[in-house]
């Protein structure tokens, strides 16, 4: 899906629970970034602040992650 779709936002649950999964976050957050996508957080104000893989896998807290590509006409 995710190659077939190259203009598909996500919002996704990220936190600690997943690294007990068979889809740890390292592996999660790899898939992610060699598909293009960066990760933003949602700030309180409701906009997107950037994130990166490293800050995210660093994150203890279930947080939400919005993933979208570089070239998503929301970051313009």
């Amino acid at each position: 899906m995710l190659d077939r779709s190259p203009q598909l936002r996500l919002l996704i649950e990220w936190g600690t629970a997943q690294d007990g999964s068979a889809a740890p976050r390292g592996g999660t957050a790899a898939m992610f970034a060699g598909r293009g996508y960066l990760a933003f957080t949602v700030a309180p104000d409701g906009g997107l602040r950037p994130i990166t893989w490293d800050a995210a896998l660093a994150l203890r807290e279930l947080t939400n992650l919005v993933l979208l590509k570089a070239n998503d006409p929301l970051l313009v």
